[in-house]
């Protein structure tokens, strides 16, 4: 999605840094996990976990949704 992310992870997890806003608008749709402060005060990392259910189209709706909150 174009987003910066904590740390670089090959599992089914991702790390990506969103702004506070960002995470709060996500949170209605989505489960976001605050990981951790960054330098920013206004930034988060946070964590998002996928399942072996996570369909294509549920990373395209989250993708989706990331972007039109930049």
């Amino acid at each position: 999605c174009g987003i910066e992310e904590y740390v670089k992870n090959n599992t089914n997890q991702i790390f990506p840094i969103l702004s506070k806003k960002q995470v709060e608008v996500l949170e209605k749709d989505f489960v976001i996990t605050h990981w951790c402060d960054v330098d920013d005060p206004d930034m988060l990392a946070t964590r998002i976990v996928t399942s072996w259910g996570t369909t294509q189209a549920d990373v395209d709706a989250l993708c989706a949704a990331i972007k039109a909150t930049v």
